[in-house]
């Protein structure tokens, strides 16, 4: 019986291989039949101080056939016929000669990859490429001049509360607090606008400390993180709520505990004195005083993180920078079926299709009859904080400004020194 049985896998395995897949991957010879080439700068504004870089990427597209064997029903009848398929699909970066990709304005002035200027006489530059004869959509990007806002400087004092149900100790005990500093300094690093030379990226002049002191003016034993052990009968956003809330006016509280996902959330209160914070259809309400703002549970006016999300931090060295953009109010900058966001309300940002779960990432398209943030397709890799799946490096002027809008009008977001 199992000879028999074997027998019958073998030729099973057989047919399906000479079957001729529906979905066959495509393998482009030369020479290649090149339809389409684009040009993608990696943001829709340059500041031009002579140190932001704008990169470009290139890609040509060329057009396959493809026959394949269908079956079709005719008059009740199964016929087994040919079709070809025709496609555009991407060429690989391999297959084109590099040397031959020109990148060049709108006046012919030749471009190199990486391109920089202190040049304001326009307020916008076209760039193109071409390849092979083919030329690509001309690609718009906006200059700005450097900026000249003065940042007051604030510090804003950190502490990380470890809630640590009893008999789930030894899940914690790896907590420690070297890694809590190492990513403290990342923040500040990215905030400071220390690690690549964005095209929009600044200087926030935002620096996150962790505190030396609890509020009684006790020393910790160990900076910037409040150790506190519970029975695991606790329920942990009470106890938090009631017993583990600093003065949120002058600590930014973090804590790290068994919660069922992150908590984190946007401003819910702006002061009524003129300023304003885009927030789409999301409701924002405005009192006369920072008393007249209520809140009831921990995550409006701190950040809560899972013990997973915060292991995966410190083995990433990233991520602290997104939830804390979040309670700042930045929107993601990615889109998709009950993700994300199709506009963030900055100028200088990209909004993705969610679908990429890449650095390399395309823009959210036109969906009938509307069109959402940037556009057409162009290609880029991400870079700022908001991006999903990024390294987030940076954070660009126009989400600069709205962090420190929240900071100094949104009541539960001006903790300072």
């Amino acid at each position: 019986m199992k000879n028999i049985s074997f027998f019958i896998i073998i030729i099973c395995f057989l047919c399906t291989a000479c079957e001729k897949q529906e979905y066959e991957s495509y393998k482009i010879e030369a020479p290649l039949n090149i339809v389409r080439l684009s040009l993608s700068p990696n943001s829709p504004v340059l500041i031009a101080d002579g140190t932001a870089e704008l990169k470009f990427i290139v890609k040509a597209f060329c057009a396959v056939e493809n026959t394949r064997l269908i079956q079709k029903e005719v008059d009740g009848e199964i016929n087994v016929i040919e079709k070809t398929y025709r496609d555009t699909i991407e060429v690989s970066a391999e297959q084109l000669d590099s040397s031959q990709i020109k990148i060049y304005q709108k006046d012919g002035t030749p471009v190199d990859w990486t391109f920089k200027t202190t040049d304001l006489s326009e307020d916008t530059l076209v760039f193109q490429a071409s390849y092979q004869g083919f030329e690509s959509t001309p690609r718009k990007v906006a200059l700005r001049p450097a900026p000249t806002d003065v940042f007051e400087p604030i510090t804003v004092p950190v502490i990380f509360h470890i809630v640590v149900p009893r008999s789930q100790a030894n899940a914690y005990a790896s907590i420690h607090a070297e890694d809590i500093e190492k990513l403290i300094d990342r923040v500040n690093r990215v905030f400071k606008n220390e690690i690549i030379h964005a095209p929009s990226s600044i200087d926030s002049k935002i620096t996150f400390e962790l505190v030396t002191h609890d509020p009684e003016g006790n020393e910790l034993k160990e900076k910037g993180i409040d150790r506190v052990e519970v029975s695991d009968e606790t329920s942990i956003n009470s106890y938090i709520k009631s017993y583990l809330i600093w003065d949120i006016n002058h600590y930014l509280n973090i804590y790290i505990s068994d919660f069922t996902e992150d908590q984190v959330n946007l401003p819910a209160y702006i002061l009524n004195n003129g300023s304003h914070l885009e927030m789409g259809d999301r409701y924002i309400r405005t009192v006369n005083n920072i008393s007249d703002a209520k809140y009831y549970s921990f995550n409006e006016v701190a950040v809560g993180l899972t013990r997973s999300t915060y292991y995966s931090m410190v083995q990433d060295n990233k991520g602290l920078e997104d939830a804390l953009g979040i309670f700042y109010g930045l929107f993601p900058t990615y889109y998709g079926i009950g993700v994300g966001e199709l506009d963030d309300f900055c100028d200088d940002t990209y909004t993705a299709a969610y679908s990429n779960m890449s650095l390399e990432k395309w823009t959210y398209q036109e969906d009938g009859n509307h069109l959402y943030k940037n556009g057409n397709e162009i290609y880029y890799n991400s870079y700022q904080i908001m991006d999903v799946y990024g390294p987030a490096y940076t954070i660009t002027y126009d989400q600069v400004k709205r962090i420190r809008t929240v900071i100094e009008n949104c009541p539960f977001r001006m903790m300072r020194k």
